[in-house]
């Protein structure tokens, strides 16, 4: 599908759909996006109300998160959707570390940023 599309499926009907069946959402996250194309076709489409996000953390962290052996750990790093997704740091309008900073952090600093992200909806966990 990803092919076919020129990666434009999850847009075009998948996000353009859901906005469209709720006028009054004032927020939307899509998460995951994997390749370069699909942050392109998200602004074509949204233009300046699109703020990409890219959440990190080093490897070590990542590793240990995921629970698997450093092996399986290496081989589903080094899988071509991953290092696609890593890469899209490069044009990321704004990055984040998540070991740095708690998800209520980088919730607040999105909301400073574009005023995407209300109070009332960040919680403690």
């Amino acid at each position: 599908m990803d092919r076919k599309t020129d990666f434009l499926w999850v847009v075009d009907p998948i996000a353009t759909s859901a906005v469209a069946n709720a006028p009054d959402a004032f927020n939307w996250l899509f998460d995951a996006v994997r390749k370069r194309r699909q942050v392109e076709h998200f602004r074509g489409q949204f233009g300046s109300a699109v703020m990409h996000v890219h959440l990190t953390a080093p490897d070590d962290a990542l590793r240990i998160r995921s629970g698997l052996s450093d092996t399986a750990y290496g081989i589903a790093a080094s899988h071509p959707n991953e290092v696609n997704a890593r890469s899209l740091i490069d044009i990321a309008d704004r990055v984040f570390d998540t070991t740095v900073q708690t998800a209520h952090e980088i919730a607040m600093q999105i909301n400073q940023a574009g005023g995407w992200y209300e109070e009332a909806s960040c919680r403690h966990h």
